[in-house]
């Protein structure tokens, strides 16, 4: 018997498929819950609600549905992210790692990661992303110009 996910992972993924970005775990809490800032410009989770989210990230981790991409650092936190996401990730990933490897003159891993890349091209294709998009630009902030965002 399949069952479907609940309400909490239901609005979990439609924050994580919004936008195709990596999250941590308390901004995904906070945004689950509405948590709004205080007037120390924080945002207060409680430990309820931050169990509550893990267990639910869990259950989509397990049903495909989301990636756990681990913790980074120096943030000990971890990080979150749609397939498509992380598709989109992987794509940008290698296709640094190919630049900076030309730069070295290193052919062979070229060639090597040139073939690693091209099922995720496929993949992207079948999703409907265009592989060749930036993944993950920052947002330019409103009401700024193309030229003061690049200083």
């Amino acid at each position: 018997m399949s069952r479907r996910f609940g309400a909490l992972q239901r609005k979990l993924l439609a924050i994580l498929t919004a936008e195709d970005r990596v999250f941590e775990t308390y901004s995904l809490v906070a945004d689950a819950f509405g948590v709004k800032t205080d007037e120390d410009g924080l945002r207060r989770i409680s430990m309820a609600q931050m169990s509550a989210v893990r267990r639910a990230l869990r259950g989509l981790v397990r049903g495909g549905a989301v990636i756990d991409l681990g913790r980074h650092y120096p943030n000990p936190r971890r990080h979150w992210c749609s397939k498509r996401t992380e598709l989109l990730y992987e794509i940008q990933r290698n296709r640094k790692a190919i630049g900076a490897l030309t730069l070295r003159g290193q052919v062979d891993e070229v060639a090597r990661l040139s073939q690693q890349i091209g099922p995720l091209f496929e993949r992207a294709r079948e999703l409907g992303i265009e592989p060749y998009a930036e993944a993950m630009k920052p947002k330019k902030p409103k009401g700024s110009t193309a030229a003061e965002v690049t200083r």
